[in-house]
């Protein structure tokens, strides 16, 4: 048990991480594709590894701090993650959802996004 702000710390940390590994396993394929373009040349694309390091880590950082800020963590389930709050809140129409009323379309991209990086681009 505890605070919604023990959730949001929690959901913060979970979502960073898990945005994190798709990109870096997304851009195994790109370090890849880099090398078999330069022939192996190692010194003509490592310039890579600066903006793939960037991307990993501040995108996911930029888009769980829009989460937290906007207090879309909420307890479901195992955890804290992005979703409607208090847990219930979206099937029974007593209950009216207190946080999270934006969460969808945030919810849809980052999805998308996640396949994306697991799926297409490998």
């Amino acid at each position: 048990s505890g605070t919604i702000n023990t959730c949001t710390a929690q959901g913060f940390i979970y979502q960073m991480l898990s945005l994190t590994v798709p990109t870096y396993y997304g851009s195994l394929s790109l370090q890849a594709f880099m090398g078999i373009r330069n022939k192996f040349q190692e010194k003509r694309y490592r310039w890579i590894e600066y903006p793939i390091h960037f991307i990993a880590w501040c995108v996911p950082a930029a888009l769980a701090t829009i989460v937290a800020l906007t207090d879309n963590f909420n307890p479901g389930g195992t955890g804290c993650s992005m979703k409607k709050g208090p847990p219930g809140c979206e099937s029974d129409p007593d209950v009216t959802c207190d946080r999270g009323e934006d969460i969808a379309l945030l919810q849809f991209t980052v999805g998308l996004g996640v396949a994306f990086l697991y799926f297409v681009f490998p």
